[in-house]
């Protein structure tokens, strides 16, 4: 038996669509969400924060995709997260052998972007759709340092449209959005030059 399996299933993890009709995890994001809980582990750190996962995400082949869109610095983004965790997180560390913890909004970010592609008709979950949730955490300092490197929720939306039933990249990315409200009232990113790809 591995420590893994000693340990049980991942917090976070969901292999297959539930009953519910509720997507799946991409075998790419189980292992994004496995590293980000690695990294605040390796920290002594009591949580696994929105900042463990950035840094986790960009070693992500789809969320490193959309950042590469962006035309995100991907190296200056890993050392701006890495010193952020490391010095403002430092309070977080603990000396005892528990594993650490998701914080409501690591919890949060993983639902929505789980909700949201439900409602796109998806069946996969993928790192690029978190890229997308984090960005709607408009008080993190995830999306700070996303937003020093010029990603905006417009084109991790069209990104994230573009993106096949499967988790796929189907299309070459528009970069003119609006928004709209959804039937909530909340706002959701469309493309005005088509319908959301995700289904088809």
């Amino acid at each position: 038996m591995t420590n893994e399996e000693a340990r049980g299933p991942h917090p976070m993890r969901k292999r297959h669509p539930d009953q519910c009709g509720q997507p799946a995890f991409s075998i790419e994001l189980e292992l994004t969400l496995h590293r980000a809980f690695s990294l605040a582990s390796q920290r002594d750190h009591e949580y696994a924060t929105l900042e463990h996962l950035l840094l986790a995400l960009i070693d992500d082949a789809v969320a490193s995709a959309l950042m590469k869109d962006c035309k995100v610095d991907v190296s200056a983004l890993k050392a701006n997260v890495a010193t952020h965790i490391d010095n403002e997180l430092k309070t977080q560390a603990v000396n005892d052998d528990r594993d650490p913890a998701p914080t409501p909004a690591l919890q949060r970010v993983v639902q929505q972007a789980a909700l949201h592609v439900q409602e796109l008709g998806g069946e996969v979950v993928t790192g690029a759709d978190l890229i997308l949730a984090i960005l709607e955490q408009t008080e993190s300092p995830a999306v700070r340092l996303l937003a020093e490197q010029g990603v905006t929720r417009q084109h991790a939306a069209d990104f994230v449209f573009n993106l096949d039933h499967r988790g796929m990249l189907k299309h070459p990315v528009q970069p003119e959005v609006v928004r709209r409200p959804n039937r909530r009232g909340r706002g959701r990113w469309q493309s005005p030059a088509r319908k959301p790809s995700r289904g088809i």
